[in-house]
Parts: structure tokens; sequence; C-alpha cells
């Protein structure tokens, strides 16, 4: 759909705002798939530098913010450009707890160490790998202003039961770090 509007300073700032959400995704993206990278890898230093990276997600949250509400009280758009901005509101929020998970994470992986006692069947990579592709599905569907796609993107989730149905379930110490993990 065709949302370039007469007002260039108005098209710019629906444009500077998508470009924004799409780095915070980008972002956030990164923080994901950096703390995997060290849960797998049990690299402490991988983690520490992972959390670094979570303030930068936090600042572009409340840009985004900030100019959505500045373009709500001053344009006063309707129609697909009120659809655009709430859902950017709503975006940015689920983003940038996305990304304070991939933080937990990485706490996590400096609070294991080095210990690889992990059961070979561990899931959280499994389920890792799902969650990342309906990020990446969401930011697409954002990008091409795709409504039915972005209420369809949880299509993907009936992958996790099943992610989490085959780890070995028989190993006491990954069923007491994986619950102490759902606990936080």
């Amino acid at each position: 759909m065709d949302r370039r509007h007469t007002d260039r300073e108005y098209e710019g700032e629906l444009e500077s705002l998508r470009e924004r959400v799409l780095l915070m995704g980008a972002h956030v993206e990164e923080v994901l798939a950096l703390a995997m990278r060290a849960y797998v890898d049990r690299n402490v230093l991988l983690a520490r530098g992972t959390i670094e990276l979570d303030s930068n997600i936090d600042q572009l949250e409340l840009e985004i913010d900030e100019a959505a509400i500045q373009i709500l009280a001053r344009r006063q758009p309707v129609a697909s450009d009120l659809r655009f901005i709430t859902t950017t509101l709503k975006l940015v929020t689920d983003l940038e707890r996305i990304g304070d998970l991939g933080v937990n994470i990485c706490e996590r992986v400096a609070e294991l160490g080095v210990d690889r006692s992990e059961s070979p069947h561990d899931p959280i990579p499994r389920i890792a790998d799902v969650a990342q592709a309906m990020v990446h599905d969401a930011l697409d569907a954002f990008v091409a202003g795709d409504r039915p796609r972005q209420d369809g993107g949880c299509l993907l989730r009936p992958a996790l039961p099943r992610a989490v149905a085959a780890h070995d379930v028989q190993s006491e110490r990954g069923i007491r770090i994986h619950a102490a993990a759902l606990d936080r």
C-alpha cells in the first residue's frame, strides 16, 4: 500500500519512525542471536557484552514512543497512518521486552559459567530459533504493512511445545535450571 503524502515533512516523520523501529528490531535480533550463542557456548564474556547492548534498545524505545506521540498530537493521523502509529507503539513495547528476555538469558549464562552439564537434548536453542523466526516475521510484516500476517505471527508457536516435549526430562539438574529461569 502506498503511504506517501503530499506533505513531505509528515511523510518524513512517518518514514523516520519506521526506520527507527526497524533499527530497534535489528538490535533485538542481534541481542537474541548473541544471547543464544553465549548460552550454547557458555561464553560468559559474550553474555556480559550482550547485556550492555540492551541500553540501545531501551533508548530507541523511548525515542520511538516520543516521536509517535508527537506525530499523534501534531498531525492527528487517521486510517492507515493511525493504525501504523498504534502498531508501532505496541511493537516497540514487545521488542523492548524481547530484548530484556535476551538479557535474562545472558544473566543465566553468567550464573552458570562454563558448566556444560546440560542435557544434550536441551530445548532452549530450538525454542530460541522459533522465537527468532517469529520476531523476524513480525518485523517483515511491519515493513510490509501486512495486517493479516501481523495477526498470524503466532503460527509458529505450535513448534514451541514440540521443542520442549523433546527435552530429556530425566535430567533433574536441567529441570531445576529451567524452572529457576522461568521463575525469574
